[in-house]
């Protein structure tokens, strides 16, 4: 289920470098904070798609690098607009 973002992006040239996020489906970007101490993460986000934040709900279209907050307990996690499962991820932001 995990997957590197080329395998569903392969036309976008910069998710060939990214080496330490991943797609789970084709509808989840997942981007694990790795680094001690940190509240915000760089988070590229893939051409073609608008990606919306799992925690705050803003949207960015891909193709494009962004910085989002990343406290203990809400890693950088990102839907992708337009997904079957759009409604069923927003509900889950509420638990």
């Amino acid at each position: 289920m995990q997957r590197p973002l080329f395998l569903h992006h392969e036309q976008d040239t910069g998710c060939y470098g990214v080496q330490d996020q991943y797609l789970y489906g084709r509808d989840l970007l997942v981007a694990p904070v790795h680094a001690e101490g940190k509240t915000h993460w760089s988070v590229y986000l893939p051409a073609g798609e608008t990606w919306q934040h799992w925690w705050s709900s803003e949207r960015f279209e891909g193709g494009q690098r962004v910085e989002v907050a990343a406290p203990l307990g809400q890693p950088p996690v990102f839907s992708r607009v337009g997904s079957r499962w759009q409604a069923l991820f927003e509900s889950l932001t509420v638990l």
